[in-house]
């Protein structure tokens, strides 16, 4: 006997199952009905009928004015009473149900042990299909999210995409459920599999027909119990993940206006190191496939994480989620940005050709981040790294080159997975500046928070000629033939022009006016760090007892000696925080070969960062201190902008 198909049926007929729930509703209201009879022949009736009579009585005897509140009724023992014939009522449905499910049950034990052990047989597949269609329908549409129309993005879970993907799971779980072919731990799917056989052994084909009868009976009876018991288990279900869904809804409504409020607050106005644009929120690259999300805040699409269109991974939406440690781009040029979400201290760096800025900016990035690892819980790195690598070769060769191009230097602070200040330093070429033509817009003069102004002491003829008179040829090789005076008055109207400055006012941003190559002997002599703690011991009263003070008198007075009292003067009539530095960028002449030993690089940034309550000043603190400050530098700026407001 060759079987070729099975005799058992692919699907149950729905309608087998509607007519069995038509069944039980009608038993249902025979019952109801039946128990109605026993209620109303119930003494607690004549209660009700006491009531009406009274009722009846009172219209009869009315005028016409019938006043409810004049009725001789107990409104509080009337609904007692009703409430007493619901429940009794509920509890004749109930002992109905129970009635017949005991018949049912009776009836069960009545039948042979075979059938019973067939039923239980059945019970127990039907369940475990039951169980695996659910879950193998949830699994199959995991990754089943809701595309959000206006970005590239998903919806959340908690909005749409839970309902999408509960919607789907449940329609693939039914299928599932009266599908016979796919479980193979299923009777149905034995013998379908077992009756689709075949083989050229007649004895072997004969064994398994009589192996098929009873898998495709127990098969029978295992989808019928499938499809009845998996119905209400599915029912159920997806009603309980319906109201849990619609209550992550609310909740995710009510959370997205907070959740906003807080991005808000935590988030630094941006600047763009290229094209100097500003912006509150940049663009974010999803790590996975690169697309460019424009607007990853709170919203449907998330409240604190979000899922990208290409639907593999999830990114943070907040600021306090992380969002910050994504890529980032300018919104306005696209380009990358050295970091999304840092407070911003940025200092422009003028100065002539020649008068050392390259060697300043080697010496300070060097010192600043060797001083930065002395701290804990901080890390400093320089963007573009090309640059910084640049910079380091040149302090470690000690071999400087000339400037070709304006550039733009950030030194990036993370404390620990957070970066939270971004040190900016613009070094724009003197050429564009005594040209008043810049490649790109001098906007950035409008948000610096600081000024450099570097003074290369041999741009002097005065100095070079003393060092010449001595017979120091070889420092007078290298120095700045740019003007400082007219370098100083284009930079003063540019930036009066950019931030808006009219004739007569002055800006508060400090200004650190650097007097660089003070390594040479002559200039040393002046104003070095010896020689300005050696006058002021001579007389502290003259200098109010103010070591600072006194380093700024004696600086200034040195440079109106060398003739540059103009240039101080401009500055003065600009900006009202004026500093002096004696600086030496390299420590020596430079000699190619022999790396920079610089002195006093870190000071002029770090009276910057103090002015401007920046917290990494706390670079320049001791090490114990460095968490200290920055907590209580926190602290300080959240008093400074509520007293603001």
């Amino acid at each position: 006997m060759i079987i070729t198909r099975s005799n058992l049926p692919k699907n149950i007929p729905c309608y087998f199952l509607f007519y069995f729930v038509l069944i039980i509703l009608a038993l249902s209201l025979i019952g109801c009905d039946q128990s109605y009879n026993e209620v109303m022949a119930d003494d607690t009736i004549d209660d009700v009928g006491v009531v009406l009579d009274l009722t009846n009585e009172a219209l009869e005897q009315d005028d016409g004015d019938f006043i409810l509140s004049e009725l001789p009724v107990d409104f509080s023992a009337l609904n007692a009473i009703i409430d007493e014939i619901i429940m009794q009522n509920l509890n004749a449905v109930g002992q109905f149900i129970l009635y017949y499910l005991l018949i049912v049950w009776t009836f069960f034990l009545s039948l042979p042990v075979y059938i019973r052990a067939v039923s239980y047989i059945s019970m127990i597949a039907a369940f475990i299909g039951t169980i695996a269609s659910h879950a193998l329908g949830i699994y199959r549409n995991k990754n089943e999210w809701q595309k959000h129309p206006g970005h590239d993005l998903m919806y959340s879970y908690f909005i749409n995409s839970g309902t999408f993907q509960r919607k789907k799971s449940y329609n693939d779980a039914h299928k599932l459920l009266r599908d016979r072919k796919w479980l193979l731990v299923s009777f149905a799917g034995l013998a379908f599999r077992l009756g689709n056989y075949s083989n050229k052994s007649k004895i072997l084909m004969f064994i398994l027909a009589f192996a098929y009868i009873p898998l495709a009976i127990i098969g029978f009876c295992e989808m019928v119990f499938r499809i009845l018991f998996g119905t209400i288990w599915l029912l159920v279900f997806n009603l309980i993940h319906s109201l849990m869904l619609f209550g992550t809804k609310l909740i995710s409504f009510l959370m997205i206006p907070i959740s906003k409020i807080f991005d808000n607050a935590m988030r630094n106005v941006q600047y763009c190191p290229h094209c100097y644009n500003t912006f509150n929120m940049p663009e974010f690259i999803c790590p996975e496939c690169g697309r460019v999300h424009k607007e990853l805040i709170p919203g449907r699409c998330g409240v604190l994480f979000v899922r990208c269109g290409c639907n593999k991974k999830i990114l943070p939406c907040a600021t306090f989620t992380g969002r910050s440690r994504l890529v980032a781009k300018c919104p306005a040029c696209t380009v990358e940005l050295a970091a999304a979400n840092a407070r911003h201290l940025s200092i422009a760096l003028i100065g002539g050709e020649s008068t050392g800025k390259t060697a300043f900016l080697s010496a300070f990035s060097k010192s600043y981040i060797d001083n930065a690892k002395k701290k804990k819980a901080l890390t400093v790195n320089g963007k573009p790294a090309n640059y910084f690598d640049e910079l380091s070769r040149i302090f470690s060769s000690g071999k400087t080159s000339k400037e070709s191009e304006s550039r733009t230097y950030s030194l990036v602070h993370r404390y620990g997975k957070r970066e939270k200040d971004n040190l900016v330093i613009y070094d724009t070429l003197a050429d564009y500046i005594l040209a008043d033509s810049y490649p790109r817009s001098p906007k950035y003069l409008g948000y610096c928070d600081g000024i450099i102004v570097l003074i290369d002491p041999l741009s002097v003829r005065s100095v070079r000629d003393t060092l010449a008179t001595v017979g120091d040829t070889k420092t007078t090789t290298d120095y700045s033939a740019d003007e400082v005076d007219k370098l100083v008055v284009q930079f003063k109207n540019q930036y009066a022009k950019i931030c808006g400055i009219k004739s007569g006012k002055m800006s508060r941003i400090p200004v650190a006016i650097v007097v660089n190559k003070v390594d040479i002997e002559i200039v040393k002599s002046e104003i070095g760090w010896d020689t300005i703690s050696e006058l002021y011991n001579q007389n502290m009263a003259a200098y109010d007892n103010d070591l600072d003070g006194a380093k700024n008198q004696i600086c200034r007075a040195y440079l109106e000696k060398l003739g540059l009292i103009n240039v101080l003067n401009n500055i003065d009539a600009t900006f009202l925080n004026v500093d002096y530095f004696p600086v030496s960028a390299i420590g020596h002449v430079s000699e190619e070969g022999v790396k920079f030993t610089p002195i006093g690089v870190l000071n002029p940034v770090a009276w910057i960062a103090r002015k401007n309550h920046s917290s990494i000043s706390v670079i320049f603190s001791p090490d114990g201190l460095c968490l200290k400050l920055v907590k209580l530098h926190e602290k300080f700026v959240k008093t400074l902008r509520s007293i603001k407001r």
